[in-house]
């Protein structure tokens, strides 16, 4: 009888030392798969990752059915698998990662103990750049302080109506501008409404006392700012990692009854190669051109570059795991759980 005690002395406190090109077919993991296995029913996953697609697969299966479904109350045998690696097998990361990479290139197995096991070394590895096949209309404004009406947004002009004063004077009502009036006995006295002045000074109602003209800076247009707008295309590049158990024709080669000319037509062909598992698919970097906005056109460089594959890059997955080490973020087993 295999003991866990005796397989988890095996696995050792210090495993990861050293750990540089680990090999995923060995006694250790393959007693850990049989007592998952055991536990989880694998023929489920085996039906359901037939229905997946290869852009979907590695998000469904690590983070869904691997990880657990905690956001909906969903019975799933899968659920819980990875906290019980954790808790009751006291399994690190790193090793979850390996059982993870392991199941998932190896999901004809029922016996993890006497079946035959594929190494993922026997895999190929494969990095793309390609860029998206939709070129978006974009624009962008650079504004600033108008300079010739300070941020006002009217023009820097005295008012019209009352140069610059602010009031507008009127002929006293009272007085009829002689700035004294005559009691009942005849007698003449100062004007109390305009103080012996005659007249009336009043709020200006066109600039309402601000003594400025009301109109709008010839310049931004009453805006208080100066934009400068600029037209832009932009498309999208993307890079995508994945590994696969036959090697893959590049982009231009020859696929069935068609050339893979660009990326749609090169993922549709992978699509139907059993066993590739996409590591990651992610925006690398973003392309912009200008354009006239009264002179656009189609033949700009950029609308050329849809759905092109601008880098083919193919190692064996032995290699790339010796390139980066087990203990670099870009390692093929890190692309596993999130």
């Amino acid at each position: 009888m295999i003991k866990f005690i005796d397989i988890l002395e095996a696995y050792g406190a210090n495993f990861r030392e050293n750990y540089i090109t680990p090999k995923l077919d060995t006694p250790v993991n393959r007693k850990l798969m049989n007592i998952l296995s055991q536990k989880f029913d694998f023929d489920y996953f085996r039906n359901a990752a037939e229905k997946w697609s290869l852009g979907s697969k590695r998000h469904i299966f690590f983070n869904r059915y691997f990880k657990g479904d905690e956001e909906k109350t969903r019975d799933l045998p899968y659920n819980n698998m990875n906290q019980f690696m954790k808790d009751s097998l006291f399994l690190d990361d790193d090793k979850i990662n390996e059982l993870a990479f392991l199941l998932i290139t190896n999901l004809k197995v029922e016996n993890w103990l006497t079946d035959p096991i594929l190494e993922p070394y026997d895999y190929y590895f494969y990095e793309l750049d390609y860029y998206d096949d939709y070129v978006s209309d974009e624009e962008e404004e650079d504004c600033q302080t108008c300079d010739e009406c300070g941020g006002s947004g009217y023009e820097d002009e005295d008012c019209g109506y009352c140069d610059g004063e602010g009031e507008t004077r009127y002929e006293c009502g009272i007085c009829d501008g002689e700035g004294s009036i005559r009691d009942d006995e005849g007698e003449e006295e100062q004007c109390d409404e305009c103080d012996g002045s005659g007249n009336e000074e009043l709020e200006c109602d066109e600039c309402h006392g601000d003594g400025t003209s009301n109109e709008d800076c010839h310049w931004c247009g009453g805006d208080t700012e100066v934009c400068d707008t600029t037209y832009f295309h932009q498309i999208i590049e993307m890079r995508i990692k994945l590994i696969s158990p036959v090697k893959l024709p590049g982009p231009g080669e020859k696929v069935g009854e068609y050339y893979t000319e660009g990326y749609t037509d090169w993922y549709e062909a992978m699509s139907e190669i059993k066993g590739i598992i996409v590591l990651s698919d992610n925006t690398w970097d973003v392309h912009n051109q200008e354009y006239d906005i009264d002179n656009d056109s189609h033949d700009l460089e950029i609308y050329k570059k849809t759905d092109r594959i601008v880098e083919f890059y193919e190692h064996t997955l032995k290699g790339e795991m010796e390139d980066w080490r087990f203990d670099q973020l870009s390692h093929p087993f890190k692309s596993i759980l999130r």
